[in-house]
C-alpha cells in the first residue's frame, strides 16, 4: 500500500517515512502535514505528496532551505499519488541536497487554506 512502510519490505520500493524524507532530501515538515503520501520508481526516483496549510509554507521554505519561485511548474509527470495537472496557484524549485536532486512544488488549492505540496527526489542525481 502507498505510504506505509516496514522494516522487512524491499527498500527499493518501500514509500520513504516522513523521517526518512527528512534525513535524505533536508526537509522539515510543518506541524499542519497531513495526507503524507510516497512511491517509488524502482531504486532511482521517489515521490512524495502531503497537504499542509498555507501559512507553514514559509516555514516549510525557509527550513527546507527551497527557493519558491511563483508560478514555476517544476513537475509536469503523473504519479501514481497525484494528478498531472492539478489546478491552483504554483511556487517551485529544483535544487541538490547531499548528491539527491529535488523537485519541489506546491499548489494552492482553490477556495481553502490548503496547499498540496508535490516533491520528486532523484536518488543519483550527482554521483559519478
Amino acid at each position: 500500500m502507498v505510504g506505509c512502510g516496514s522494516d522487512t519490505a524491499d527498500q527499493s520500493t518501500a514509500p520513504l517515512t516522513r523521517a526518512d524524507a527528512a534525513a535524505i532530501g533536508g526537509f522539515v515538515f510543518p506541524p499542519s502535514t497531513a495526507d503524507y503520501r510516497t512511491t517509488r520508481d524502482g531504486n532511482v526516483g521517489v515521490y512524495i505528496t502531503f497537504v499542509m496549510k498555507a501559512q507553514d509554507l514559509e516555514e516549510f521554505a525557509a527550513g527546507s532551505n527551497l527557493d519558491l519561485e511563483p508560478g514555476r511548474r517544476v513537475i509536469m509527470h503523473a504519479s501514481p499519488i497525484w494528478d498531472q495537472n492539478p489546478t491552483g496557484d504554483f511556487s517551485g524549485t529544483e535544487s541538490d541536497v547531499d548528491g539527491v536532486r529535488r523537485q519541489v512544488e506546491v499548489v494552492q488549492t482553490p477556495g481553502t487554506d490548503d496547499m498540496t505540496v508535490r516533491i520528486g527526489l532523484d536518488m543519483v542525481a550527482g554521483s559519478s
